[in-house]
């Protein structure tokens, strides 16, 4: 897979959950695939997510992108969430309130 600069920025538009505080954002590629790394605040509960293009990652299931995470060194532990949107692919985990 070929990054592109164009990826990153079709990574930068990830709509905002009003309710949702974004504390920090990275972007890196896993396995050649352009991500975006998030830590948040919703409700009292923090989290992480992954967020890649669902183009991307479209002919993995579930399970796999967690491999694809974990083989990355990613340390994706508890309760793992998947929103998979036209245009982009949400991995929420490591939830604490």
């Amino acid at each position: 897979m070929n990054t592109t600069a164009s990826d990153f920025e079709r990574l930068q538009h990830v709509p905002a959950d009003e309710d949702t505080i974004i504390r920090t954002v990275d972007y890196a590629t896993v396995n050649g695939i352009p991500a975006r790394f998030e830590t948040w605040v919703f409700d009292d509960l923090t989290g992480r997510s992954i967020i890649f293009l669902s183009d991307d990652v479209a002919t993995l299931t579930n399970a796999q992108i967690v491999s694809l995470l974990q083989q990355a060194g990613v340390d994706v532990r508890g309760t793992v969430t998947f929103s998979r949107k036209d245009t982009f692919c949400c991995v929420s985990f490591d939830f604490h309130d």
